[in-house]
């Protein structure tokens, strides 16, 4: 968050606006949209660029001057550090008697701490936006910004700061909010099972544990039962190509609509879940998914880039370890969407670390000519073998024999492969077994030795349900995503807003007690992956072919 911007309208929010009596030109529909743009983009009427000038003479321009810096694109506010920046949503700034708020238990719960505050005028209104003088007269912090408005921008603003967050989102009722999670083609029986496991018994501990909860919502002091709702899961079950995913998922989501899609397996191309999502701004909360989509997103969260982050992270590793890449060669899949997307990512970086990289593709689609292979090998003599293949394709290789000539390092994806074969790495195949010294793993996980303290509630909490431990980072993964979902929504009062929701979790994924397989787990505002680098690690045999790094924790830049 920009911290120019941390004082912007706080103390606005300390009094209420006559909404009425600011709107008085132009349309209500070409109101809301002038105020959108100013409270999102920083923009006027007509594209003209916004600017304010605070009193310590910076002048911030467009989206710097924005109000969504501070207050969020929910106008709910927030913190950073040992600053509370207040609400500014229309509820909460106009007139009580036309606020949907519940109480002023409520309010307070928000404002923390509570004042006694007096109503904004349209004079006063006007006035705290162009000179930064509060209702009494009072001149704001020095951060706070002057702006040029005319009285149709303030009439604008104060529209849409009335409609903000106005409503729950889609998904919440009275007494339950929904969610769902999705299953892609090709989800794998065990797999499935293990993130339903978690979900199910996840949402049966909460509702088991709610049954005071509507009484309390109604007379409790704590700010958190606000929030209380019994909690819904429904299994959105996707078939056929992907090309007719969206259509199935919209008609799931006009049959019941949900608060947020969670976790979710299966398949290997989410682009039609992302997409989906973003069209109908529905928060989608880490799949298990190692392809996700890394276009600019607001509403999509993953784990980690997934096969691009491996990709990048070998590639800086070559960077900073090499003086020349003299005949690389890469192997692949073309029908496996991960390696095939690896072997792209990898590629383009590599060219932009040295331009005359001698990259070699050697790829196959079904039948795997290992004569072919072995002649290139030969031939080519590269200094590093870098295979994007998982342990099925990998195990095809038995006839490998290259024994004429030997790479200097062998590169493998431990996501690719599973973690039963990197725990075992006779499962590799006996054509890659005369290669275990010279094997480096990508690994985007906690160190195979840290894992079991690291995730030790986790594992606590799946004996205590008596749920079997049989796919570590599914069940892992899906109860972190499950947990710093309840813990967000827990403290969103009644608030349910899908925009103030994110803003809540992008502040709890790095406080969170619970860990997911992913080390460093973090978010701050606009950051949609937790995970951001990975290790690379190698087999010792001094140690029984355990794993341990030869890499500090590398992130791209």
């Amino acid at each position: 968050m920009n911290n120019l911007l941390i004082i912007c309208f706080l103390s606005l929010s300390a009094g209420a606006v006559a909404a009425e009596s600011i709107i008085t030109t132009g349309s209500s529909a070409s109101l809301l949209e002038i105020g959108r743009r100013i409270y999102q983009e920083g923009l006027l009427e007509g594209g003209a660029v916004l600017q304010g000038v605070s009193a310590a003479q910076v002048t911030l321009k467009g989206r710097q001057a924005a109000c969504i810096g501070c207050h969020r694109k929910s106008g709910l506010g927030g913190s950073e550090g040992a600053r509370n920046i207040r609400p500014i949503a229309g509820k909460y700034i106009f007139p009580a008697e036309k606020s949907p708020v519940r109480s002023e238990l409520h309010k307070r719960a928000l404002y923390a701490p509570a004042s006694t505050r007096a109503e904004y005028t349209q004079e006063t209104f006007a006035k705290v936006l162009r000179d930064g003088v509060d209702y009494g007269g009072h001149t704001l912090n020095r951060l706070m910004p002057r702006y040029v408005f005319n009285d149709k921008e303030v009439a604008a603003l104060a529209a849409y700061l009335n409609k903000l967050s106005s409503h729950s989102d889609p998904g919440v009722e009275d007494e339950a909010i929904h969610f769902a999670t999705v299953v892609m083609p090709g989800a794998k029986p065990q797999e499935l099972k293990a993130m339903l496991d978690v979900l199910n018994a996840f949402f049966a501990d909460k509702n088991g544990g709610s049954r005071s909860e509507s009484r309390r919502r109604t007379v409790g002091t704590e700010a958190e039962y606000r929030s209380y709702r019994r909690w819904v899961l429904h299994v959105w079950t996707l078939t056929g190509p992907d090309e007719g995913w969206n259509a199935q998922l919209e008609q799931y989501y006009k049959k019941q609509p949900v608060f947020t899609l969670l976790s979710g397996i299966g398949g290997d191309n989410w682009r039609p879940l992302h997409d989906f999502c973003e069209q109908q701004e529905i928060p989608c909360m880490f799949p298990n998914s190692n392809l996700p989509v890394t276009d600019n997103a607001y509403y999509s969260f993953y784990f980690s880039r997934g096969m691009t982050l491996e990709a990048e992270v070998l590639a800086k590793y070559f960077s900073a370890n090499a003086d020349k890449y003299d005949n690389i060669l890469q192997v692949f899949n073309e029908k496996d969407r991960l390696g095939a997307a690896a072997a792209q990512v990898f590629r383009k970086n590599m060219n932009i670390v040295d331009a005359t990289a001698n990259i070699i593709d050697w790829s196959f689609t079904d039948k795997i000519d290992t004569e072919t292979l072995q002649r290139i090998l030969r031939d080519k003599k590269p200094q590093k073998l870098v295979i994007w293949l998982n342990g099925v394709d990998l195990a095809k290789i038995v006839n490998w024999d290259i024994t004429e000539y030997s790479p200097q390092q062998v590169f493998l994806s431990a996501s690719m492969l599973g973690s039963n074969i990197v725990a075992n790495p006779e499962l590799l195949g006996k054509s890659m077994q005369r290669y275990v010294d010279k094997i480096h793993l990508i690994y985007p996980y906690v160190l195979p030795h840290q894992t079991s303290q690291h995730i030790l509630r986790t594992k606590l909490w799946l004996r205590a349900k008596k749920i079997e431990l049989a796919d570590e980072q599914i069940q892992a993964n899906t109860y972190f995503a499950v947990m710093v979902v309840g813990d967000s929504i827990s403290h969103m009062l009644d608030e349910f807003s899908r925009d103030y929701f994110i803003e809540r979790l992008e502040d709890m994924v790095g406080r969170s007690l619970v860990t997911s397989v992913y080390p460093r787990i973090s978010l701050g505002p606009g950051q949609r992956f937790a995970s951001k680098g990975a290790y690379l690690v190698k087999y010792s045999r001094q140690k029984n072919n355990a794993v341990e790094p030869v890499t500090d924790w590398i992130v791209p830049n």
